[in-house]
């Protein structure tokens, strides 16, 4: 008969415990090693990779029109352990679904769970693991040393046939999360030898609990650099047509600001739209978040670069290139000079401030190949 592992995933909102269990799991001294938690190195981002799956575990397991809650976290700490015990294709398989290696993906949750266990404030968090091995199972050091050591891990040898052991890692989960999930587990098969089992518990508070949703809702604060920000619900009929007749007079809008975050929610929307052929307009990925100001209501900040050197041309020789490339170049001495008008630039230059004008035929040019 094949034997097999099996981790347990509990994504698990409010409270914190780390539970003895029952009496048939007899608790087993911590394996002997050697193994130390690695560091993560400096210039690596696991952030990142984590970032990546947890994205792509919500975007897999949410079903359209249905709310969707889990803990990539919780996932990932479970798999985490799982990987350690794993070899060959397998553990291949673990780096390339997380984006890191071995090593890497036990210190980014070693060092999770002890970020966590240091929330202050009003913040109630756990993060527990525990290993449920068959007594006719024999764990190498090295792996029951790294859950232990990394995840935190708690060993038990019990019968995973019997159901005093469901009881037992029902009642270990059940403390871990005060009470919040009673029954984890009905039975494990037959062919059960390890349960790796991960519990999460969160309980905090808002800084500013939501209000009941009434028509007439409102949000008026001032920031700590003294502006003051009002936002309201408009949900009068007659008072949205009228919003919507006065954008319909607008020509244009202009982005001002994040121009390539726009792009780039256009180019996911039609991505989503090839994957969803059936789709209707409504779905969220016709949307993206905006917000509008009347011109006269909005300062565009001055867009600067520096050049960091002339390419070996002496300053003379940079001003005929520049002339050369279709701009109208004049001194405006050493004052800071500031453009007013489109095709205008300020260029300063060995302690000499110009106005460059660019000619008619480089306004016309869209290709982005004026200055190269």
């Amino acid at each position: 008969m094949k034997k097999h592992l099996l981790p347990l995933f509990l994504c698990l909102s409010l409270l914190t415990g780390c539970a003895a269990a029952g009496a048939a799991a007899q608790s087993v001294p911590k394996a002997a090693g050697d193994v130390s938690i690695p560091v993560l190195d400096a210039d690596s981002h696991p952030d990142t990779s984590y970032a990546a799956f947890a994205a792509e575990l919500l975007r897999q397991s949410r079903t359209e029109g249905e709310n969707t809650l889990l803990s990539p976290l919780s996932v990932m700490l479970a798999l985490g352990m799982t990987a350690n015990g794993a070899s060959g294709e397998t553990l291949a398989g673990f780096r390339s679904l997380f984006g890191m290696d071995l090593d890497a993906l036990n210190a980014y949750c070693a060092s999770a769970l002890s970020t966590y266990s240091k929330l202050g404030g009003s913040t109630q968090a756990t993060l527990v693991n525990s290993l449920w091995c068959d007594p006719d199972l024999t764990l190498e050091d090295r792996f029951v040393a790294r859950c232990q050591q990394n995840y935190g891990a708690e060993l038990y040898q019990a019968d995973l046939s019997s159901a005093a052991t469901v009881k037992a890692v029902n009642d270990w989960v059940k403390e871990a999360t005060k009470g919040l999930i009673p029954n984890t587990v009905d039975q494990f098969s037959e062919d059960a030898v390890l349960a790796l089992v991960n519990a999460i518990y969160l309980n905090n508070r808002f800084e500013r609990p939501f209000e009941a949703p009434v028509s007439d809702w409102e949000m008026d604060f001032t920031a700590e650099d003294g502006i003051r920000h009002r936002v309201w619900e408009i949900d009068n009929a007659d008072s949205i047509q009228t919003v919507e007749e006065a954008f319909a007079e607008i020509p244009a809008t202009y982005i001002a600001d994040g121009h390539h975050r726009a792009a780039s929610a256009v180019k996911v929307g039609l991505k989503r739209r090839e994957e969803n052929p059936d789709y209707t307009g409504k779905e969220p990925f016709n949307y993206f978040l905006s917000v509008l100001f009347p011109d006269d209501q909005l300062m565009i900040m001055p867009y600067n670069r520096v050049v960091k050197d002339l390419n070996g041309m002496t300053e003379e020789e940079f001003l005929t290139r520049v002339e050369e490339a279709g701009f109208l170049v004049d001194s405006m001495g050493t004052e800071g000079f500031a453009p007013v008008e489109k095709g205008t630039f300020g260029m300063h230059l060995c302690g000499k401030w110009y106005r460059l004008t660019a000619a008619e035929r480089l306004l016309d040019r869209t290709d982005g190949t004026v200055l190269r």
